[in-house]
């Protein structure tokens, strides 16, 4: 499996505070099956302060240590970056890193409310040549009550992000039903853990794509399998999932038989 999101370094933001429990929470994720996992450290949440060569050095590191430990797990390097005015200012001087061998770059909305300036936010890094990720849009209130409000964005352009633990039921039913609605629309992309620490905030990406299997069918968990190896292949994801592309002509094929 591919994590595209998670806190795995020690020490720079809400995540491990050792080297140690960052090297347990790398053994967790090898255990669980995982090949490649991105480190992405807050980056422009205060105070947390994760520059692009900071992360770079801080992965490169770690990785030095995973080796050392016999740990099978690739870490590459990545930020989740707070969507915030000062956001383009920082990719213009060249402090965010889009996830390692890719043009896409992981970006986190407040919790409560989608921003005004958004739209040109993501306008902005489509001309500098990247492709937003929005992490876990399942857990912004606005768009819990209304996953319809991504379609504009993803129509765009944008990815989505589910994290595994709002499908696993951690952060509560209504987390629960917001992330399996924003899948069925058709507006979902990615399965990632935000893994913070083995305990409380463990990977659960196995249990999250058995849930989708269940809940949603195999292509859907097959779907979001492939995306994230896609991704860290460098290639390109489709923006519009084929299953809801094929749902959408469902829909149409069968207005029009009705109409005949």
């Amino acid at each position: 499996m591919i994590d595209l999101h998670s806190h795995l370094l020690p020490g720079l933001d809400d995540g491990p505070k050792t080297l140690q429990e960052s090297l347990f929470l790398a053994h967790s994720a090898a255990k669980e099956g995982i090949e490649i996992i991105y480190a992405t450290p807050h980056h422009l949440r205060a105070p947390f302060d994760n520059g692009r060569d900071k992360v770079i050095e801080a992965v490169v590191q770690f990785n030095i240590h995973l080796r050392k430990a016999g740990i099978p797990l690739q870490v590459r390097a990545g930020q989740e970056i707070r969507v915030c005015p000062e956001l383009i200012q920082e990719a213009y001087s060249g402090q965010l890193l889009p996830l390692e061998g890719t043009s896409y770059v992981l970006l986190e909305l407040p919790s409560s409310s989608i921003p005004d300036f958004l739209e040109d936010t993501l306008h902005e890094l489509a001309v500098l040549g990247w492709t937003p990720i929005l992490a876990h849009p399942e857990r912004n209130r606005e768009i819990a009550d209304n996953p319809e409000l991504l379609r504009p964005l993803v129509e765009s352009g944008a990815l989505c992000q589910i994290t595994s633990h709002s499908l696993t039921g951690v952060f509560g039913t209504r987390t629960e039903l917001a992330a399996l609605n924003i899948c069925r629309k058709g507006l979902a992309h990615f399965i990632a853990s935000d893994a913070h620490d083995a305990v409380k905030r463990p990977f659960q990406l196995r249990a999250a794509y058995e849930k989708v299997e269940k809940r949603l069918g195999t292509s859907w968990k097959s779907t979001y399998i492939e995306n994230a190896r896609k991704l860290a292949a460098g290639q390109q994801i489709d923006n519009i999932s084929p299953i809801a592309r094929s749902m959408s002509m469902s829909k149409l094929f069968g207005w029009m038989a009705r109409a005949k």
